[in-house]
């Protein structure tokens, strides 16, 4: 980035913050389907966006409990995936990335779902945890054409 690109993107930033906008936005929400809290994915204000954080919140909404923070500007999160015994959590990270944690926070997995040789044109989506949590399955679509995912596949957690 040129230094005349990051003055302006610098004074934008700053300009939006001054004038008013929120500091963290909550851009994805899912409550667990047993009622033990919700899982959140918060954008925070940033001059290089996205800058996202992983979390999970109590049922009493009191404290925040941050999972991880995605590298700003190269991830994100797409979805989020509860286990119907809400034991697990999934998050998709950048279509192409499963990163699972236990109702307590704990990391179980960071797994990528796409990789192979010529899968770099795809991407995954609709992910399902298993009731248990111990297998995700999703679709997997072109980058393309998401409207049409001719494929599912299964991952053992």
């Amino acid at each position: 980035m040129t230094t005349s690109r990051r003055t302006i993107v610098l004074l934008a930033g700053c300009l939006l913050l001054a004038a008013g906008c929120r500091y963290e936005t909550v851009v994805l929400r899912a409550a667990s389907p047993v009622g033990n809290g919700e899982a959140l994915v918060i954008e925070r204000a940033s001059i290089d966006p996205p800058t996202q954080i992983l979390v999970l919140e109590p049922p009493d909404h009191r404290t925040r409990l941050i999972l991880q923070h995605l590298g700003s500007d190269s991830e994100w999160c797409n979805e989020i995936a509860w286990a119907a015994d809400g034991s697990r959590v999934a998050f998709l990270v950048k279509n192409r990335r499963l990163v699972v944690y236990d109702s307590g926070g704990n990391p179980l997995a960071d797994l990528p779902l796409l990789g192979a040789a010529g899968e770099e044109r795809l991407q995954a989506r609709n992910v399902t945890l298993s009731a248990d949590g111990r297998r995700a399955d999703y679709e997997v679509c072109t980058d393309r054409d998401r409207e049409h995912c001719p494929e599912r596949r299964s991952l053992s957690l």
